[in-house]
């Protein structure tokens, strides 16, 4: 190892060079530099404080600490860090988005909009129209269209789901009875011509005794 320069060599043995470079070097460290560079640092302020006149507003004394201005650390994020923000994101973030994009879906699911339903009975003097109507069904709810007929009749049923809309609805068709058993949970007949599940489009067409009938569009569970 060659010996350090003259000038350098006296600084290393004045009496106040060691508790400079302590002060430094702890200064150093609490800032946060690697134990090397923090050495480097004070070395280097230590050195200057005892060969050369202090600059102005660079060090300042304060009893027996010194306060120094030391070099800028170069910014940017460190792999630590980075990993601190993807694991923050992935705790706190991607389960924040998922409950969001499934209340959004499930709002969007929940609830149907029927922009048609028809009921239409041909008779002899022309069309009769039972019900005619667009509405929005909640998610289990259900709609019915009651009608009486007076003679057998030719039935029929028209139901048309927004555009876009991916579950479809029930169409059940059924007695005054039987929708009564409906109604109470309990096992019902329906009439199968006049009857669909899980449809977003439909057009039905069938024969009617003379009775009460309900026909129920249902957004099913």
């Amino acid at each position: 190892m060659q010996p350090a320069p003259p000038q350098v060599a006296q600084s290393l043995q004045h009496p106040n060079y060691q508790m400079l470079y302590q002060q430094y070097l702890n200064l150093f460290l609490q800032q946060g530099y690697d134990a090397r560079t923090a050495q480097t640092f004070a070395a280097q302020y230590a050195q200057q404080a005892l060969i050369q006149p202090m600059v102005p507003g660079q060090f300042v004394a304060a009893g027996h600490q010194v306060l120094v201005a030391p070099p800028t650390k170069k910014s940017g994020l460190r792999i630590g860090n980075v990993a601190l923000f993807v694991g923050l994101f992935l705790f706190i973030g991607v389960p924040f988005i998922m409950g969001f994009v499934y209340v959004w879906m499930s709002a969007s699911l929940d609830s149907l909009t029927v922009e048609e339903f028809r009921v239409e009975s041909s008779t002899a003097f022309g069309t009769f129209t039972a019900c005619s109507d667009s509405f929005v069904l909640d998610y289990g709810e259900v709609l019915y269209c009651e009608f009486d007929l007076s003679r057998d009749s030719n039935i029929e049923i028209t139901v048309t789901l927004a555009e876009g809309e991916v579950k479809g609805v029930n169409l059940i068709t059924m007695t005054a009875l039987n929708f009564q058993d409906y109604q109470d949970g309990r096992s019902y007949v329906y009439v199968d011509d006049l009857s669909a599940t899980n449809t977003t489009s439909a057009f039905l067409e069938g024969r009617l005794e003379s009775n009460t009938y309900f026909v129920v569009v249902e957004n099913p569970i």
